[in-house]
């Protein structure tokens, strides 16, 4: 009895190891009302700038200028970790391991027209907004995952230390 405990304590670190890996994210919100952007600035999110010709850009120093109905910043490259816009589709969740970052915290804005001024900030009409999107993780269906993840990990070992000592003995 005393090997079977020490062996089923040995696995147990294992399950935690394995209870890591994936996380799922979905497009949760999309609108094309550009004020909306401001909510995102006030809860710092990373703001994604997609153009028609497909460039990609991180816009920095967001500021939402309700008077002018324009957003302004500058240009950056998008960082490693915001990646997700390439696994994104529409109606489905999407893969991702933390190590890629965090969806929720991303913010996209498909745009049709800019300007950039003699100071090299980014000018964005509201009305050139086209789409906003939103990420959000899928709570539910990553709880459901671990809960059978868990359950198989427990239950295998748990079979496997019933045929290892069904051999000893």
């Amino acid at each position: 009895m005393r090997i079977r405990s020490g062996l089923f304590l040995f696995i147990m670190p294992l399950m935690v190891v394995f209870f890591e890996g994936c996380y799922y994210f979905k497009i949760a919100a999309t609108t094309n009302d550009g004020r909306q952007v401001d909510g995102a600035i006030n809860r710092d999110k990373y703001i994604i700038v997609h153009n028609q010709d497909g460039e990609v850009w991180h816009l920095t120093y967001p500021e939402f200028n309700r008077q002018k109905a324009q957003l302004t910043g500058r240009f950056a490259y998008v960082g490693d970790k915001h990646q997700f816009y390439k696994l994104a589709q529409k109606m489905r969740s999407n893969r991702y391991t933390k190590e890629m970052g965090d969806p929720s915290n991303e913010v996209h804005l498909y745009i049709g027209e800019y300007a950039i001024d003699s100071l090299n900030q980014v000018i964005i009409p509201f009305d050139a907004i086209e789409r906003m999107d939103v990420y959000d993780t899928e709570k539910g269906k990553i709880f459901v995952l671990k809960v059978l993840k868990f359950t198989g990990i427990f239950i295998g070992t748990y079979i496997l230390i019933g045929l290892l000592f069904s051999f000893i003995l």
